[in-house]
């Protein structure tokens, strides 16, 4: 979808934006609970079923109040003890064959068995010549349950049924499908929208989240989180069920939109640190299936242009935690605290990071071991308590380490220029070690 096409059929009518996986402020917990059947309504409900043309003329004698029960299957009842047979969301239809022989207790115990097992619903052929009708006892036990009996058409042949039925599951998988790649259009449309690098005008940008529902007046900080891995729509829905859930209320307020295998939020000023909060729970939980999440956060956005600064920061921080000897542990980077990372970016596109590490870091920028130390102590502003949870060692093992490196590189601890110093040849080393393309023992090389 290119830009400038949102007036046209993109948004030639109201916008479902269920159906694009975009959840607006003020709907965010209704719409992402919603997309399951929206997005992905495979399964039929037992109220669907009976308006299949098949069924049409069919009556529900007892249970009513259990037709939104799903169908995740057909079976034919063909013997009388068919409760070791059956499974749960099955439509069980039957002639009444089976049954001609009941009588109540033995229909009630049918009943109670078919809604133990977890079967959606059962359709007989009643006022036929096997089933000539149920009694008040059966239907008041039926009812009790919320257990859906129908009477079919006497005429219905089950393989007519089978057909029709299948044909909707399919038919509503291929619109599903559908829906999956508006969710990944619509997301990247977005995305190129709130680019720094767009060309659309804030007119523009105002029409689209009108459209959303999203007060655009309101100062916001856009955050996008990486998943690490392809967005599959269900997998999207999970992520912003647990992400909507940890939020709670708040949520209503916040912006959520995919494209590719980012998330992205725009949330509130006034709520910010409460999202970010509910947020670093829910990536907590989720970490043991998710370790690869990540979240940068952009400035504050006080207009609608600035989102598209905010949204670029938010990209620039993410790309940050890829990078953070403690990005298993810390997962969401502000912008605002990647000021050191700006100033590694102007020594290594000057030449002047090698020589800058060997000054700082002497003999030490060799041991990785005590590097890595040395900068988790800088990044926890030298406390050897939570240094030593960060790493998972004992507290006593951290203070030798400290010792060792103040004689190694000097007294650092009560130096705020010194830790700074330390600090950004640590940074900078792991730049040019993962990058792998400069000699650390010389001066830049060649």
């Amino acid at each position: 979808m290119e830009l400038g096409q949102l007036t046209g059929a993109a948004l030639a009518g109201p916008l479902p934006v269920t159906e694009v996986g975009v959840t607006p402020a003020g709907m965010a917990m209704a719409r992402v609970a919603g997309m399951q059947d929206q997005l992905a309504p495979e399964h039929l409900s037992v109220q669907e079923v009976l308006g299949l043309p098949p069924l049409r003329g069919a009556s529900v004698v007892a249970g009513a109040t259990g037709l939104t029960a799903r169908v995740v299957r057909m079976n034919m009842m063909e013997v009388p003890d068919v409760l070791p047979w059956v499974r749960a969301g099955e439509l069980l239809v039957t002639s009444g064959y089976p049954m001609q022989s009941f009588d109540d207790d033995q229909l009630i115990a049918l009943i109670e068995g078919l809604k133990r097992k977890g079967v959606a619903a059962l359709v007989a052929k009643i006022g036929g010549r096997y089933v000539g009708g149920f009694s008040s006892a059966v239907i008041r036990r039926a009812d009790e349950l919320n257990f859906p009996v129908v009477a079919m058409p006497l005429d219905l042949a089950f393989t007519d049924l089978q057909e029709t039925y299948f044909s909707e599951v399919i038919d509503r998988h291929r619109r599903a499908l559908a829906g999956q790649a508006r969710v990944r259009e619509f997301g990247e449309y977005l995305r190129q929208l709130m680019n720094e690098r767009s060309s659309a005008s804030e007119q523009e940008l105002a029409t689209v989240f009108d459209v959303l529902a999203v007060p655009v007046g309101t100062s916001v900080h856009v955050c996008v989180l990486r998943v690490g891995r392809p967005l599959t729509l269900s997998s999207y829905q999970r992520l912003c069920e647990r992400i909507t859930r940890s939020m709670g209320p708040t949520a209503q307020r916040v912006l959520l939109f995919p494209y590719a295998d980012h998330i992205v939020l725009v949330v509130p000023q006034g709520c910010v640190q409460e999202v970010l909060a509910s947020l670093r729970e829910a990536l907590d939980v989720l970490a043991p299936s998710e370790p690869a999440v990540r979240c940068g956060v952009g400035n504050r956005a006080d207009s609608l242009v600035e989102w598209r600064r905010s949204f670029g920061q938010a990209n620039r921080a993410l790309q940050v935690t890829e990078g953070d000897p403690r990005a298993g542990i810390e997962r969401i980077l502000w912008f605002s605290e990647t000021g050191t990372h700006q100033l590694v970016d102007a020594l290594v596109s000057q030449g002047l990071a090698p020589a800058f590490v060997q000054n700082a870091l002497g003999a030490l920028h060799q041991d990785d071991e005590m590097l890595s130390t040395l900068h988790v102590l800088l990044t926890n502003n030298c406390s050897i308590v939570r240094t030593a949870g960060d790493m998972t060692f004992h507290y006593n093992t951290i203070r030798n380490r400290l010792a060792r490196l103040e004689s190694l590189v000097g007294p650092f601890v009560d130096s705020g220029h010194r830790r700074a110093e330390l600090l950004l040849a640590c940074e900078t080393r792991s730049r040019l070690t993962g990058e792998g393309a400069v000699s650390l023992n010389g001066t830049g090389g060649d």
